[in-house]
């Protein structure tokens, strides 16, 4: 998509669009994780409360389509929104923390988030190792008993380490450790969160298979969070358009998404009003298209007579034809 008086000004490229940054980042998170398995890293926009939000807005949502069975519009008919069997995908995963949160919620479909930086998988997944053994521990966030996969999902500020009692109880398992989760992946492969490494903007598509059919059918929901704002950072130029790669980034949510899916971003660095046309508008006049479907309310404020919030989040769903 072409930038027009219309369209919203591209963001000055900064360093946080190339993957060295995130490299870097994630390593350092990684070695603190190793340090203190309390430090699960950073969690974006953990001051919004925009995980707990958006599990809401999807609680709601799921909600909503169950009392509406049987009227949906045709473009959603014979699929809804469950979260028992619905296919989530992440898209630049981080440590993991939106999948977790809701996996602990319920959502019991298969669970992926992919990042392009290996950093972050390998922090994702270690992140989901320490808690698969908190919870054989019976071990939550203060070392109390804790039921369900995910305690605190906090950064690492404030992040205490491990009681001398909880440091026992490890080491007496650590020799079974590996084998519980190997066991684990074997036995109950479907019902835990995975991550694998892969490009948004590069990455096949058909990778990305929700289950085994031949054909790709796209996932049921599709999560980004603080990664279209990286994107949106990269001043890297796409040979085939002669355009910035994030203007690409649509086109890629759509071949993801099947037919009724949803798309849930959030940003800092787009407004509402923005959003939609990056999203909604600049894919107005295909085939087929994304269309939105909602918004995630937060706290707002008022500066010089104009009412914003520090964070925006938008749900857009794919109608239209696959």
């Amino acid at each position: 998509m072409a930038t027009t008086s219309s369209t919203p000004a591209h963001l000055e490229p900064s360093v946080l669009g190339t993957k060295e940054y995130w490299d870097k980042l994630y390593e350092k998170e990684l070695s603190n994780h190793a340090d203190n398995p309390r430090d699960e890293g950073t969690v974006w926009f953990d001051d919004s409360d925009a995980e707990a939000k958006i599990a809401g807005f999807l609680d709601e949502r799921e909600q909503r389509e169950q009392e509406l069975q049987g009227e949906e519009e045709p473009e959603r008919r014979g699929w809804r929104l469950d979260r028992s069997t619905a296919s989530v995908l992440d898209l630049g995963c981080g440590n993991g923390s939106l999948l977790f949160t809701l996996r602990d919620e319920g959502w019991t479909g298969r669970l992926l988030g992919v990042d392009y930086s290996e950093r972050s998988v390998e922090l994702a997944k270690a992140v989901g190792r320490e808690r698969r053994r908190r919870r054989r521990l019976g071990l939550g966030s203060d070392g109390e008993g804790e039921e369900g996969e995910g305690e605190d999902a906090g950064g690492a500020e404030g992040a205490a380490g491990p009681t001398r009692e909880e440091k026992q109880q490890e080491e007496e398992i650590n020799g079974k450790q590996d084998q519980d989760d190997e066991q684990e992946e074997a036995d109950d492969e479907e019902a835990k969160v995975s991550f694998q490494v892969w490009d948004v903007l590069r990455g096949s598509i058909s990778d990305l298979n929700p289950n085994s059919s031949p054909e790709f059918p796209g996932w049921d929901l599709v999560l980004d969070k603080g990664t279209f704002d990286a994107v949106s950072l990269s001043d890297e130029i796409d040979p085939a358009t002669g355009r910035r790669v994030f203007e690409g980034y649509a086109g890629r949510v759509l071949a993801l998404l099947r037919e009724g899916g949803l798309f849930v971003v959030t940003s800092c660095n787009w407004t509402e009003a923005e959003l939609k046309v990056w999203f909604e508008e600049s894919t107005s006049s295909s085939t087929p298209r994304l269309r939105l479907a909602g918004r995630v309310e937060y706290p707002s404020f008022s500066f010089g007579g104009v009412k914003g919030q520090t964070i925006s989040t938008l749900c857009f769903e794919k109608i239209g034809g696959k």
